[in-house]
């Protein structure tokens, strides 16, 4: 055993991330939403999503996919799975 077992070589998980691309249009809209709290819910449920973590999502057809938000107005986010 020459190696430490401090130094554990680096596992790569492929398939686990998932690619976030965020549209102008969605960006505007996160600016001008006033309450931060859900602005920052949002952002983080989206950090989820891109390590695989999809939660409440339900499909909508044609690859396209409803991220519900258990918090607000009942806010959404549509997004689409690449294949």
């Amino acid at each position: 055993m020459d190696e430490p077992i401090d130094n554990p070589p680096p596992v790569l998980y492929e398939g686990q991330a998932i690619q976030i691309v965020r549209t102008t249009q969605f960006d505007k809209w996160l600016l001008t939403l006033r309450d931060r709290l859900a602005k920052s819910r949002i952002v983080d449920r989206l950090d989820r999503l891109a390590f695989g973590h999809v939660g409440d999502a339900k499909s909508v057809g044609d690859g396209i996919y409803e991220l519900r938000f258990a918090f607000g107005p009942g806010y959404r986010d549509l997004f689409h799975v690449a294949t």
